[in-house]
């Protein structure tokens, strides 16, 4: 489906997101509709514990980014995904440590 520009965003930020993911956590996840959208990993079902909580929190901060380019003219980067993804693991790694999850 187009954006408002008439530009199509189908899966190309995701694919590049997909083989640094499963290149970082080791794995071989197909890049489906339903995982793209719906975080669903079914026909994934090998991927579980964190490994399945770092695919979703990648998958989802794509999304973000592909969402805030969504009716503009430029078209979302690798490095703004990635950085994106540093400021939520940061996020994380201090609620963690708030919540005594993590020590020091």
């Amino acid at each position: 489906m187009p954006n408002r520009t008439g530009r199509y965003y189908p899966y190309v930020p995701h694919l590049r997101v997909m083989e640094k993911i499963n290149d970082s956590l080791d794995i071989s996840v197909v890049l489906t509709p339903a995982l793209c959208l719906l975080n669903s990993l079914e026909g994934n079902e090998g991927i579980r514990g964190k490994k399945a909580h770092w695919l979703k929190v990648a998958l989802t901060t794509a999304k973000g980014i592909v969402l805030k380019h969504w009716a503009g003219v430029n078209n979302p980067t690798f490095s703004e995904w990635f950085t994106a993804l540093s400021e939520t693991t940061s996020y994380e790694h201090l609620i963690n440590k708030i919540n005594g999850r993590i020590g020091t």
